[in-house]
């Protein structure tokens, strides 16, 4: 500033320079950390675009979580992904839900209640002996990385599920039921079921 002065430059010029200098610092060291943030951090953030985050705690708990089992008419908790029950006096059969391992081969996720947040849709499998096979698809909304029940609806018996896709809220299975003429052992009539939540039920559309 002194040898701004000295050379005849008023004040009012020297506090002008003073404060373009620092303003174009400033500029400076936001540049480079938004330099910084891009170059560093801009693979993460297209990975999150096609690929959002599914919330490992939240998923790693689907297997041990609450369940309405319509197949059992009654309110159950899986443990690492089994629920069963002791047989009946007098009988040998028991009952038994399972979590369908192969939904991580086809499972679709997707926000279903407009919080931001993506849920999940799971097949359970419920038997109580023989060969029956009974499917439903079950709605699990994310709380906080918490798994909350929502809503579920039978499929059938032995049905094939072969995918699950969530696009804006519609939810579409592609299955292979019971055809007329089918056994119940082998179907082969394929089927898109399109499903909807609405009032926090599953309803066809």
């Amino acid at each position: 500033m002194r040898n701004f002065l000295n050379k005849g430059v008023s004040t009012t010029l020297g506090l002008i320079i003073v404060i373009g200098v620092a303003a174009l610092a400033t500029c400076g060291i936001f540049t480079y950390q938004k330099w910084w943030i891009s170059e560093g951090e801009m693979e993460n953030v297209l990975q999150t675009i096609d690929n959002p985050p599914k919330a490992e705690n939240f998923w790693d708990s689907l297997k041990n979580a609450e369940y309405y089992s319509i197949f059992l008419n009654k309110n159950i908790k899986l443990i690492d992904g089994l629920y069963s029950e002791l047989p009946e006096p007098g009988t040998a059969s028991h009952c038994e839900v399972q979590y369908d391992n192969n939904s991580v081969d086809w499972m679709s996720v997707g926000d279903l209640n407009d919080d931001g947040i993506l849920d999940s849709p799971v097949i359970l499998i419920s038997n109580c002996g023989g060969s029956g096979s009974f499917r439903e698809l079950a709605i699990i909304i994310n709380k906080n990385e918490k798994p909350k029940y929502l809503t579920s609806r039978m499929l059938g018996d032995r049905v094939i599920v072969n995918s699950i896709s969530i696009d804006a809220g519609i939810i579409t299975l592609r299955m292979v039921i019971q055809g007329s003429g089918d056994g119940m052992c082998c179907p082969t009539l394929n089927k898109i079921l399109k499903l909807e939540i609405i009032n926090n039920q599953l309803v066809e559309i």
